[in-house]
């Protein structure tokens, strides 16, 4: 389900999907192809405030994790690598970790690759996620000629699901151990963008940057 509405100045937008059935395929977990009853929801909503000059935007998203891919229910898929959401934490981090938590630990002679399809590839993977952002336009004559645009953004996160087996994010036992935590909050992101376009709108520059500080769930995981 998706919706976009606007009314004046004012405009909320979002989709929600939900993927069920069962799969006898390319579930390398625990044993190769193994029977796996699908429960996997996602979405992605954004409210704000739009005009010529500032756009304030709040966006809320969620990709639901699995607490144990050993059992006969998976719930973990990530969001599509096109829907891009920051610069460093999903983009880089967590696709990279993903990739090292379920591929060469889950290879086989008949899948050299691991659990490729659990890969994020820079999707929204086991996470809630926070993301406020603002857009300026300055509205002087030269900043107006050369479409110029101030973008910047606070990405906060938490994993939906800490768990065991082959899972992203651990949960330690009762008493956590050295470097163990039971945070889920993943970190905090702020970004910043500098764009113009010019040539009639045939052309675009932009300048962008980003500043990630972990938080317990990842830097457990990734304590260097």
């Amino acid at each position: 389900i998706w919706w976009k509405i606007r009314y004046g100045t004012w405009f909320t937008e979002g989709e929600l999907y939900k993927i069920g059935g069962t799969t006898f395929g390319g579930v390398p977990f625990p044993g190769q192809n193994n029977k796996k009853k699908a429960d996997i929801r996602a979405g992605v909503a954004r409210f704000g405030y739009v005009s010529d000059e500032l756009d304030g935007l709040l966006e809320l998203g969620h990709a639901s994790g699995d607490d144990s891919l050993a059992d006969e229910d998976l719930r973990q898929r990530a969001i599509h690598p096109d829907f891009n959401v920051g610069m460093i934490l999903f983009e880089e981090t967590l696709r990279e970790h993903s990739a090292r938590t379920y591929g060469v630990p889950l290879a086989s002679e008949t899948a050299p690759q691991g659990a490729y399809g659990f890969f994020s590839q820079g999707g929204v993977i086991n996470a809630n996620y926070l993301f406020p952002k603002v857009r300026y336009r300055p509205q002087m004559a030269i900043t107006k000629s050369l479409g110029l645009e101030v973008v910047g953004g606070v990405l906060m996160a938490w994993a939906d699901k800490l768990g065991s087996t082959a899972s992203l994010f651990y949960a330690c036992a009762a008493v956590c151990g050295e470097g163990q935590t039971t945070s889920k909050y993943l970190g905090t992101e702020l970004d910043l963008a500098v764009r113009t376009t010019f040539a009639n709108g045939h052309m675009r520059l932009g300048l962008e940057t980003a500043y990630l500080r972990f938080g317990d769930a990842l830097k457990s995981q990734l304590p260097n």
